[in-house]
């Protein structure tokens, strides 16, 4: 089921979509998905997107509308919304911030460091496989 989040991040991957597609009901998953994760199927998937996000601002110059729409955001500014929640910082302050400290491969770890990045998401559980 990870992988599956992992690889649909632009496609609806409501809590109601995954637990039919697991075959079990929406509170059966649920209760699955937490005790498998440590967290809710939403808000381990808004971290994986915000993940993917991060990784596209710091190593493309994809605009961020295009980036908040590949990575299943409903817009820009909810891009914008939960970036910022989760990072302190809009995406396009992210991006100028690396931007100014890439001019070193060291100064880019050090302002992804300063900005703490996104937790790790795992991958090797299986839910409802």
């Amino acid at each position: 089921m990870l992988n599956h989040i992992h690889e649909h991040l632009s496609e609806d991957l409501s809590a109601e979509m995954l637990a039919d597609r697991a075959q079990v009901s929406l509170a059966h998953f649920r209760r699955l998905f937490q005790e498998a994760t440590g967290e809710p199927p939403h808000r381990y998937v808004m971290a994986a997107r915000l993940e993917q996000a991060r990784k596209l601002l710091t190593m493309t110059t994809l605009p961020i509308s295009r980036i908040a729409l590949d990575r299943g955001f409903s817009s820009q500014s909810h891009l914008t919304a939960c970036f910022r929640a989760a990072q302190a910082a809009t995406p396009a302050t992210f991006r100028a911030k690396i931007k100014r400290a890439t001019w070193s491969p060291a100064g880019a770890g050090r302002a992804v460091r300063r900005f703490g990045g996104l937790r790790p998401v795992s991958r090797g559980v299986q839910v409802g496989a």
